[in-house]
């Protein structure tokens, strides 16, 4: 059976079906207010803005300071953040790590990940990053 929907003024409605008509609409206004919420890191990370720059935690938003600031006195060259890496392994892509920032020091490339728990995945794409491209990843404490 089918019908056509109709519009029905709420002021026809009794205030029951008023009140019912409320909770549906709050509900869904509630429901989408939450899907728009961004979701908790849950390791306790804040996401941080430097420079007009959105960084994944306060700590890598200090550390871009600190590595601005040493940019500026030459003591580093070529700062870059987001750097990734693809772990491949006999031609099949595996993964990729990225470094939180990437940049030259007396004539080394130092590759740093500023961390605040080393998670398992962490420590294998690590170790896979240091065998396959040979980078000792500098680990900064948050």
């Amino acid at each position: 059976m089918s019908r056509s929907a109709r519009a029905i003024p709420l002021d026809c409605l009794g205030p029951h079906a008023r009140q019912q008509v409320d909770n549906v609409l709050y509900g869904a206004a509630v429901q989408k207010a939450l899907r728009a919420e961004k979701k908790a890191n849950k390791y306790g990370a804040k996401r941080t803005e430097v420079d007009g720059i959105v960084f994944d935690s306060a700590a890598e938003a200090r550390r871009w300071s600190v590595l601005k600031l040493e940019e500026r006195a030459g003591l580093i060259t070529g700062l870059e953040r987001q750097v990734p890496y693809a772990i491949t392994i006999n031609g099949e892509h595996i993964a990729k790590w990225i470094a939180d920032f990437r940049y030259v020091r007396d004539g080394q490339t130092v590759c740093e990940d500023v961390k605040g728990v080393r998670t398992p995945v962490y420590r294998l794409k690590a170790k896979l990053v240091q065998a396959i491209h040979g980078i000792r990843i500098t680990e900064i404490s948050a």
